[in-house]
């Protein structure tokens, strides 16, 4: 599914309740109680859809590339707290956790944070590691073929060298 970070993501936050039938009105009021909270912080939506299991509600928010669910559910509430799901998980750090309800203003914008920091981290090392420097233009072809990435080199500024460039080797310059 679509991965956005938080900055961008439409939505940052769904919650998903989590009830049998005889326990809906309980765990759907909180999660309504939930987002109203954290609206004002957050871009949040509660799915209180019916007739949905919530495993399809799971993977069609992370489809759409929500990047952090919250759960609740009967036990959740008797605990007084949400399971939270990041869309990524980083190594090291669990895909899901608890957090205090009472917590959840401080904890969900905080989170949305680490999420956005470990995305941009992540990409950035994986540009890093796909960038080579080269020293001719012999040298661009060879590594350009053989490996690929980006590449950086020294440049004439001159568009007729720029459309060399794209006609021989399908590059484009940036």
């Amino acid at each position: 599914g679509l991965v956005l970070p938080p900055r961008l993501a439409p939505t940052q936050v769904i919650v998903v309740p989590i009830f049998k039938e005889n326990e809906r009105d309980q765990v759907v009021a909180a999660m309504n109680r939930i987002v109203e909270t954290l609206s004002p912080l957050v871009r949040i939506k509660g799915d209180g859809r019916d007739g949905l299991r919530p495993g399809f509600k799971f993977n069609e928010w992370e489809m759409k590339g929500v990047p952090l669910r919250l759960e609740v559910g009967p036990r959740d509430l008797a605990a007084g707290q949400v399971t939270a799901a990041r869309r990524l998980a980083r190594e090291g750090v669990a895909a899901k956790q608890t957090i205090p309800i009472a917590s959840l203003a401080d904890v969900v914008p905080a989170l949305l944070e680490e999420i956005q920091t470990d995305l941009y981290d992540q990409a950035l090392a994986r540009r890093e590691a796909n960038t080579r420097p080269v020293e001719s233009y012999e040298e661009f072809r060879s590594v350009g073929e053989e490996q690929g990435g980006f590449l950086m080199g020294h440049w004439c500024g001159a568009a007729a060298c720029a459309a060399q460039v794209q006609e021989e080797t399908m590059a484009t310059i940036r």
